[in-house]
């Protein structure tokens, strides 16, 4: 699940589309997202969002299959309605887990993600 309903009210602009390098801020860490071994991801946006903060590359069929956009009509509410939006979607899809990621994180890898997915298959595996 990848939080992306926040206000930026302490940026006073939508910080997801600041530029970093040539991508924006959420797409940087949008793209880590969508490349690792995770098997969906859920984008948990405002339901205003025009989602003009992602990148085309994350508009190509090959990696737009990997994402789905949650409206989350309740953002304003605060961060939590926006985890109870995507944990009731990862619920209805009856994910075997979940990992929350936040979408102001540009300088998240794929390869955290990945470490993290195989840190909990390990213990899983363990008796």
């Amino acid at each position: 699940m990848f939080l992306a309903a926040g206000k930026s009210s302490r940026m006073g602009t939508h910080k997801l589309s600041l530029p970093i390098r040539d991508r924006t801020i959420g797409s940087l860490s949008l793209y880590a997202a969508v490349t690792s071994e995770l098997d969906h991801i859920f984008v948990i946006t405002r339901g205003d969002d025009t989602l003009d903060w992602i990148d085309w590359v994350l508009r190509m069929k090959a990696l737009k299959n990997r994402w789905t956009v949650v409206r989350c009509c309740e953002a304003e509410k605060g961060q939590s309605f926006s985890l109870k939006a995507g944990l009731s979607r990862a619920k209805e899809e009856k994910a075997d887990g979940v990992v929350v990621l936040l979408a102001d994180q540009p300088f998240i890898r794929t390869e955290m993600i990945n470490e993290l997915i195989f840190s909990v298959r390990t213990i899983r595996k363990q008796p």
